[in-house]
């Protein structure tokens, strides 16, 4: 079976596993310049393009299809939906991003919870005008507590 860490390209400076400018370009590298111009194939256009698309931007023009984790850092937005046989789809659900959960990868697993809570947390607020860093905080906040209430006995 393929590693979920086939799925994305990991690297050393960042523990998710994310989308980054470079494997655009790569895999931009494999098709016919009819299908994607050589302007829109170039690293400062595709970051613009990411930037533009960040869920929590502020621009008329945005259409929300990113995460930004961190600098240069984006995975799809958790609440982004495709329509599939008319009926809208969310991305990780088609993914089916709960099998990997399943898997004994426990960064992965970890992963997974992180994008589930930032599920949970742009339903509430899906303009998402709280960046990563504050909701990452309080997603580590929330296994904290989790993590006591089990040492306490949930007291």
């Amino acid at each position: 079976t393929t590693s979920p860490k086939t799925v994305y390209r990991e690297r050393n400076d960042t523990e998710y596993p994310t989308f980054q400018t470079a494997d655009f370009i790569d895999f931009f590298a494999g098709l016919a310049e009819s299908v994607v111009p050589e302007y829109r194939r170039k690293r400062p256009y595709i970051s613009s393009i990411l930037s533009k698309n960040e869920v929590a931007r502020d621009d008329k023009y945005n259409k929300k299809l990113f995460l930004r984790l961190q600098q240069g850092h984006y995975v799809p937005n958790p609440l982004m939906e495709v329509l599939v046989a008319d009926q809208w789809i969310n991305v990780y659900d088609l993914a089916e991003v709960g099998k990997l959960q399943a898997l004994d990868d426990r960064l992965l697993t970890h992963y997974l919870d992180r994008m589930i809570f930032a599920r949970q947390q742009l339903t509430v607020n899906p303009d998402h005008d709280i960046p990563w860093p504050v909701l990452e905080k309080q997603w580590q906040q929330q296994v904290m507590d989790r993590m006591n209430r089990v040492r306490t006995g949930g007291r």
